[in-house]
């Protein structure tokens, strides 16, 4: 682990930025196949057009296209909103009695790494000593 940064209490590691670069690395991985499924079926369809292709399945396909559109865009979101994440998490126990609304993110969507991000049971346990040593006085 690295040095802290100064008013910080706790450096919890890397577990988070890399738990979110996974995720995030994981939807582009799945968005760059779909859309290169989408682009072998468009080029299937226009190979095929007037041999039984009907106008509701062009439609539909349009739809899947839009809808993968709209996951470049929030793909792109997510890429401005974490692309600046610090290797290392750090925590600020003292302010645990304050809580600010400037620093609570909410996710995009359930596409969002932090929708589905929970911390570890050893990293709650690091947290829980760490508030015991500073507001019980006591050390285990």
């Amino acid at each position: 682990m690295t040095s802290k940064p100064k008013n910080y209490d706790l450096d919890l590691g890397s577990w988070l930025g890399e738990t979110i670069i996974d995720k995030y690395n994981s939807f582009l991985l799945e968005l760059k196949i779909r859309i290169t499924e989408r682009n072998v079926e468009v080029e299937d369809m226009y190979s095929k057009i007037g041999k039984g292709y009907s106008m509701e399945q062009f439609e539909e396909l349009k739809k899947k296209i839009l809808k993968d559109e709209k996951d470049i865009e929030t793909l792109n979101k997510l890429k401005e909103k974490y692309g600046k994440i610090s290797a290392n998490t750090y925590a600020k126990v003292l302010q645990i009695t304050t809580i600010s609304k400037d620093r609570i993110i909410n996710p995009l969507g359930k596409r969002d790494p932090l929708s589905s991000i929970s911390l570890p049971n050893e990293l709650l346990d690091i947290i829980d000593q760490k508030i015991i040593e500073l507001f019980t006085n006591k050390i285990d």
